[in-house]
């Protein structure tokens, strides 16, 4: 049984380059279409967050960031240990996080503080060549 080593990369690009950026990754990262998954991200009308899974640990892209993920719920450390820091009576000692709580959600730290956003996964990715 071989282990899954890989990075799971977030990118956010801004809606109007979403389908250069999609091109890119395809010709950079060897990534195809069908392996990146695209989400619209809560309020931000601008961007949308682009993950993926590679076995490459640099980052090939602006605005890319190592992700983690629990569930349907995508978090960076930071992001984690700010929601830990910020809810340490409910999490408790075990620092034990209820992640159905958290389900849909992208979990950053963003200049020192808590971010969370409501993430919506774009199932039909020939929508974004409507747009």
């Amino acid at each position: 049984m071989s282990m899954d080593n890989k990075t799971i990369v977030g990118v956010f690009v801004r809606k109007e380059k979403i389908l250069s950026f999609l091109e890119e990754l395809r010709n950079k990262a060897g990534i195809s279409f069908d392996s990146a998954f695209v989400f619209s991200i809560g309020e931000n009308g601008k961007e949308y967050l682009v993950t993926y899974k590679t076995n490459n640990k640099e980052k090939q892209f602006k605005n890319a960031t190592v992700m983690h993920s629990k569930g349907n719920c995508f978090f960076t450390i930071n992001g984690l240990n700010k929601l830990i820091e910020e809810n340490k009576d409910k999490i408790g000692k075990d620092m034990l996080v209820n992640w159905k709580e958290y389900d849909g959600m992208l979990i950053t730290s963003v200049n020192d503080n808590l971010k969370m956003s409501r993430l919506t996964k774009i199932e039909d990715k020939t929508s974004l060549f409507l747009s």
